[in-house]
């Protein structure tokens, strides 16, 4: 038999152990956090680390963000959609520990860094849009930034593939959509054009 182990007045992180709690399946603790309030954790959570607090802790370091980056805490937008789409590009573009910061790094204007010129400069997030920028391979600044759907922000990124048709400029899926092309047979026929390209062939193209 593998022996349980008891970890009742031991203390992990901010919460301190009491007793068992035999209301849940798996095994778990009647916890007393440094704050006061008590809460029930199960054992990995506890010694792995994942529940630091009763919740107290991850206040605190959204109450520090907000001191860090110009946000009252009464400012009553952190769950909003608009706030969450800031915060993201906070992270991407100042946290190195983020995948996308060699990407992103020191991509955000000083202004921004401070949600409440965000939301001066932006406004409300509208449905069904996110923040894109006009311009791939400029930072995020107001100048640069709109709110825009998948679709649009699918013909903006730097491998979005253009045509020039009668003069004018277009992105092979709008393209595509004028002409009711299904996305592979319109990339599949850029592919063939690049070749042909290549080879300085010329290619005549009429109706049958």
């Amino acid at each position: 038999m593998v022996a349980i182990r008891n970890i009742e007045n031991q203390k992990f992180n901010r919460l301190f152990v009491l007793e068992k709690d035999y209301s849940k399946k798996r095994t778990a603790y009647n916890c007393l956090c440094d704050c006061g309030n008590k809460i029930v954790v199960t054992t990995d959570r506890l010694v792995s680390g994942k529940t630091k607090s009763c919740g107290c802790l991850k206040k605190e370091h959204q109450l520090n963000f907000g001191k860090n980056h110009g946000i009252k805490p009464t400012h009553g937008m952190t769950k909003t959609s608009t706030f969450k789409t800031w915060r993201s590009v906070i992270y991407r573009c100042t946290n190195k520990n983020s995948r996308q910061y060699s990407v992103y790094g020191g991509m955000l204007c000083e202004r921004w860094k401070e949600f409440k010129n965000f939301y001066e400069d932006m406004g409300d997030r509208p449905l069904g849009k996110t923040l894109d920028r006009i311009d791939v391979y400029k930072g995020y600044f107001k100048e640069n930034c709109r709110w825009a759907t998948a679709k649009e922000q699918q013909n903006n990124k730097t491998n979005t593939r253009y045509l020039i048709v009668d003069g004018n400029v277009i992105s092979l899926m709008n393209f595509a959509d004028q002409l009711g092309i299904k996305k592979s047979a319109a990339q599949y026929f850029f592919s063939v054009l690049k070749r042909i390209n290549k080879k300085n062939q010329k290619v005549n193209i009429w109706d049958c």
